[in-house]
């Protein structure tokens, strides 16, 4: 188990937001991008974070559980403004035979007092909701569930000596869009399939995403994927 506090200082530069989706989402592909208009902002502020981890592996593991939790507090020194953020995370891991089984679920929430970008959380990409690109979907409160089963390719005696995997996912997101519109929600059922290495560089990823509702996606991921 680890516990730390953190401090955090940052200066940026908001630039318009371009999403794309359906049903309700729709809405988020048309809004007015003059809200986010770019502008600049400066935040200081301060947080926790408390993890236990007992799987065998960072990537594809096959035994134990992972809990993550971490809290923030940021306050704007131009508006004056604050924004509180909570995240949980809770996996775990299993084997059946030669098949992986991981389970994760994720909350996390932004809530601020005035309309300050760092409300602004994301969903979208691989293993999060894998139908839509890479944190493409803004929202400032979701809860996401995620199942995986997964099939190793290779031995550790072969001549490449990092395992190769094939594997699916299936997710589910219920979402709040109070950033863009107060009392706007929706959910969404999403999965994917894939083949992904553990190579010496880190973990690579490629495959397609597909949703309920029709959306598609074909990504290629490298690095960890949470």
């Amino acid at each position: 188990a680890s516990f730390a506090l953190e401090g955090v200082l940052s200066y940026g530069e908001i630039d318009p937001v371009v999403v794309r989706g359906t049903d309700n989402l729709e809405f988020l592909s048309s809004f007015n991008t003059n809200l986010l208009s770019g502008t600049s902002y400066e935040l200081g502020g301060g947080g926790f974070y408390f993890g236990i981890d007992t799987q065998d592996r960072s990537t594809w593991p096959t035994s134990g559980f992972r809990l993550l939790t971490s809290g923030q507090l940021l306050y704007d020194l131009d508006t004056e403004e604050d924004t509180t953020k909570y995240n949980v995370i809770a996996s775990a891991a299993n084997e059946i035979g030669p098949v992986g089984v991981n389970f994760r679920f994720q909350a996390e929430s932004a809530e601020g007092t005035g309309d300050q970008p760092s409300t602004i959380l994301t969903l979208g990409g691989f293993r999060r909701i894998s139908a839509f690109a890479e944190n493409s979907v803004p929202n400032n409160q979701y809860v996401l569930a995620m199942g995986e089963a997964f099939y190793r390719l290779t031995d550790t005696e072969n001549i490449v000596n990092f395992p190769f995997y094939v594997g699916s996912t299936i997710e589910y997101a219920a979402a709040d869009f109070n950033v863009f519109q107060e009392g706007l929600t929706d959910t969404i059922v999403s999965g994917s399939l894939y083949i992904g290495g553990d190579t010496a560089l880190g973990p690579i990823y490629f495959g397609t995403g597909f949703s309920d509702r029709g959306d598609t996606s074909v990504f290629l991921h490298f690095g960890r994927a949470f």
